[in-house]
């Protein structure tokens, strides 16, 4: 799996229509798994959590 790169506001590509998914086949399932993995790496630095004990 691959950590992908998080688009952020004002990022142009934020406006772009996506297709639409007629199919899911392992490419798709794929894309999922690692949109998954960016989203819980990014997480804790995205909410500014803290490991405490």
């Amino acid at each position: 799996m691959a950590v992908l790169t998080i688009l952020k506001y004002p990022d142009e590509r934020l406006e772009t229509k996506a297709a639409p998914v007629l199919r899911v086949d392992d490419r798709i399932q794929h894309l999922a798994h690692d949109m998954a993995q960016t989203m819980y790496s990014a997480l804790p630095a995205a909410l500014g959590w803290r490991h405490r004990k």
